[in-house]
């Protein structure tokens, strides 16, 4: 995070870059990512600020001489940002070669003020993301938009904008954002072309820029961390759970500090309040307590009032597919122990994958790669398909489609997975077998607050869109199939 910078630039000339984008309502800025033609005589106001804000921030990290920049940019007048964090990447590259590039720089203009959108930017890069490799060393960093105030930053790292007041989910903020490319083209983009022309002799002011606020500056106390759980469901699911909470109290507390201070001094009620805070991720609680966080924060009273309440107070649309179904037995003891065996022969010589899925991944293999276990399940796959379509009464209209079948294993040793997080599954439909019984602990949590742990061999059928997630194992190996299904309609 250390290269995160908060700078100040003339207010006259952030005010004329906003009245050309916003009062002339220079339309051809809004649509589209454009790149930033800097060999030409004639430019819009917006883009010479843009250049020569580009220029000052090239000369700093610039490090060879024959190093060549790219400009791109983009104005936008956004609500809250409801897709979540993201990263700065190269989008039309990655869509099609699935290769990632990210930018030198990513910089922020702020063309308003705003006390209800601030921007939010961490130190959690692609692979931490992916695999969750978080400490208490990582930070969260919450800055309020200020009009004059320029935010630079890694774009390879988790960032957005969110709403802290849902009363305020329709207030816009103005921001010029602009990404400075190192030794690379942007593909799919075309150079702006404005109608808008003033010479670059003309520019009647230059323009000044002072680093005013520098993250290793900014003040970490003590109190000012995540929990773990509110932030790594918005992360992830785009779903607040107490993390705007978390944030607006920190603001409450700050606004209660310094209200006293100035009362103290001289009873002035004129407060100034800070606009970016710091916050550090907080990992201390050990995974047997983070699962006791989920398991603790379900209220059996709540549950059995609101159901009580159900077609008497609240009107509730209720879903097949909510249900939980266990086929018992469905292999047998022996084909549990022969599919185990086949397993630890075959990934002696193949090994696992962990990169399989990108938001939880687990330690798991395609089914295919265990072609005896892989013919046994295709005999098999009539009878669960009967099974599936008896229980949740799927008509001849659908078809189920087993979209993917693999094999997971959790192991309790160090560095290996022994559980997996709260998550769901990106299917309609989703089933396990449970393998084999030679470990502790375990079992499946649901967000209801129900535990189900089925025996050896038998067939767990629910919902992939309610929210579930892996108990830690606490001894030896589990080993599961995991089916995700979904339904398609015959033509």
């Amino acid at each position: 995070m250390d290269n995160i910078n908060i700078w100040s630039v003339n207010k006259n000339i952030i005010n004329k870059v906003k009245k050309e984008l916003v009062e002339k309502n220079h339309i051809g800025y809004r649509k589209h990512t454009y790149l930033l033609n800097t060999k030409k005589d004639e430019y819009s106001y917006t883009e010479l600020y843009l250049k020569n804000l580009a220029n000052y921030y090239i000369n700093k990290i610039k490090t060879e001489p024959n190093d060549e920049y790219t400009i791109e940019f983009w104005y936008k007048e956004i609500m809250a940002d409801k897709n979540g964090l993201h990263t700065d990447v190269d989008e039309y590259r990655r869509d099609i070669t699935e290769k990632v590039i990210f930018p030198e720089l990513s910089c922020v203009s702020y063309l308003d003020d705003n006390e209800f959108i601030p921007t939010i930017i961490t130190d959690i890069d692609f692979d931490c993301f992916k695999y969750k490799k978080y400490s208490n060393e990582n930070k969260v960093l919450i800055n309020f938009p200020k009009n004059g105030t320029i935010i630079t930053f890694d774009g390879s790292k988790y960032h957005g904008s969110l709403c802290i007041d849902d009363l305020q989910e329709m207030t816009s903020r103005k921001i010029l954002v602009m990404n400075i490319w190192k030794n690379y083209i942007p593909k799919n983009l075309t150079y702006f072309k404005s109608n808008i022309k003033i010479s670059s002799k003309n520019l009647d002011e230059e323009l000044k820029i002072e680093n005013i606020t520098n993250i290793n500056n900014i003040d970490l106390d003590d109190d000012k961390t995540l929990n773990w759980i509110n932030f790594e469901n918005y992360l992830y699911n785009h779903i607040n759970c107490g993390f705007i909470e978390m944030i607006n109290n920190e603001l409450v507390k700050e606004e209660e500090k310094k209200i006293s201070e100035n009362d103290d001094d001289n009873n002035d009620t004129s407060v100034k309040m800070r606009t970016t805070y710091l916050f550090r991720y907080n990992k201390e609680l050990s995974e047997k307590k983070r699962f006791k966080t989920l398991l603790d924060s379900n209220n059996l009273d709540d549950d059995i009032k609101l159901m009580q309440s159900i077609g008497l107070k609240e009107n509730y649309k209720l879903n097949r597919f909510f249900q939980r179904f266990t086929k018992q037995g469905f292999l047998s003891e022996e084909i549990c122990n022969w599919i185990c065996a086949d397993i630890e022969c075959v990934t002696k010589e193949i090994g696992w994958q962990t990169k399989r899925h990108s938001k939880y991944p687990t330690t798991d293999n395609e089914i295919m790669l265990f072609p005896n276990i892989y013919k046994y399940m295709l005999q098999r796959m009539i009878e669960l398909n009967i099974f599936i379509k008896d229980k949740y009464m799927i008509n001849d209209d659908y078809n189920l489609n087993f979209k993917d079948i693999f094999i997971v294993k959790y192991e309790c040793e160090n560095d290996k997975q022994k559980s997996l997080e709260l998550h769901i599954d990106h299917a309609i439909i989703s089933g396990q077998i449970l393998l084999n019984d030679n470990f502790e602990g375990g079992g499946t949590y649901f967000n209801d607050g129900l535990i189900v742990k089925p025996k050896k061999g038998d067939f767990l059928l629910h919902s992939s869109q309610i929210k579930h997630a892996g108990l830690p194992i606490t001894k030896g190996k589990r080993y599961i199939i995991v089916f995700f299904i979904d339904l398609e309609k015959n033509k």
